[in-house]
């Protein structure tokens, strides 16, 4: 196949413009290949600390049989599912390189970054530094100077640029790129996406309630940071924890969801929100009005969501849901006026019905 005329005028250029430092370069790298092993070459005190974490029997092929060297520079962090497989990459690269002779030591780390986990946050313009960190980090681990070859451990679009320029400052080391193998732990890539679309959403009906509230109640959010967390086997649908919600982590849509479905996460986002002020800031004096606290969450979310979110039927679903399951409430024998006598917890906990919530 040819090369396009325009990049091999654009190589030819940069082959010439880099002949001198190139060739400056191969010749530094010629001289550090001529070199004898680090173990032949350092003085006894910079051998006894190089080698000084090494097993006995490793001490021994190292110095006295002049076995290879290997430097491993990993990238692993519990942060990237992707690195998940490199965890116990050394350990076994270790037993793999005894049964033919070599040795292996960790030469050093180097500071991955997930931007995934800072998106959107102050803190993920550092990713665009984190190449050239690597860079420095893998020159640092390499500087001991006491191998015969390396293994860059680390995947990811930033990580491998970086270690490749770290080794490529060491180039009469013989280096190769280890693949972190099948991923036991993390998300698809289409996974990703849609738990992104998700996040936007939640993000949006949350930031279209506070502002909405703000009008409405005429009193500012009262409790500084706002959270909203997911919890595994959460026991309720969720909590109005001042300045911290909990949800039932099923609100996390696992497969595909319908609009219903983001119609009924968006009220309880909205749901619970109304509660830092009627609830949390203004609370009942007994439990004997908990129609007043979770009922005007309910008239709160559904108007919140009409008026200032991409549900203006909100109504039409209060219609067909909440007031459905009041009339089926008030079917049963065990209905019971709005404003109950809460006598006992167990009062309480048999309160938190459709009486409780649609008919008040």
């Amino acid at each position: 196949m040819k090369l396009n005329d325009t990049v091999a005028q654009v190589t030819q250029r940069i082959a010439k413009r880099s002949q001198a430092t190139r060739a400056a370069y191969l010749a530094r790298l010629d001289e550090a290949q001529k070199r004898p092993p680090g173990a032949q070459r350092l003085g006894c005190a910079n051998v006894a600390h190089a080698f000084a974490a090494l097993p006995g029997n490793d001490k021994l092929r190292v110095v006295a049989e002049k076995a290879p060297n290997i430097g491993i520079v990993t990238a692993y962090n519990d942060m990237l599912s992707a690195h998940a497989p490199l965890q116990h990459y050394p350990d076994l690269i270790k037993l793999e390189a005894r049964k033919l002779g070599a040795t292996v030591q960790v030469a050093g780390g180097v500071p991955a970054m997930c931007d995934g986990v800072t998106q959107g946050t102050p803190g993920m313009e550092l990713s665009l530094f984190s190449r050239d960190v690597i860079a420095m980090a893998t020159a640092v681990a390499l500087s001991h100077d006491v191998f015969s070859g390396a293994l860059m451990l680390g995947v990811c679009d930033k990580i491998v640029p970086g270690l490749l320029i770290g080794a490529l400052h060491f180039g009469h080391l013989p280096t190769v790129f280890v693949p972190a193998g099948p991923m036991t732990s993390g998300l698809s890539n289409n996974a990703k996406a849609k738990v992104r679309e998700q996040a936007a959403q939640m993000f949006e009906v949350t930031k279209a309630s506070f502002d909405y509230y703000h009008g409405l109640f005429g009193i500012r959010y009262p409790f500084g940071k706002y959270d909203q967390v997911f919890v595994p086997k959460f026991n309720a649908g969720a909590m109005e924890n001042p300045g911290c919600v909990t949800f039932r982590d099923t609100y996390l849509f696992r497969g595909a969801y319908t609009r219903e479905q983001l119609t009924a996460r968006s009220n309880t986002i909205a749901h619970e929100m109304a509660h830092m002020w009627f609830g949390d800031l203004v609370t009942m004096r007994w439990w004997d009005d908990l129609w007043l606290n979770e009922s005007f969450a309910e008239w709160a979310s559904s108007v919140c969501q009409a008026e200032a979110t991409e549900w203006p039927d909100a109504w039409t679903t209060f219609h067909s849901h909440e007031k459905t399951w009041a009339y089926q409430q008030d079917q049963q024998s065990d209905t019971h006026p709005v404003y109950a006598d809460m006598r006992d917890l167990h009062d309480i906990a048999v309160n938190f019905d459709g009486i409780t919530y649609a008919k008040g």
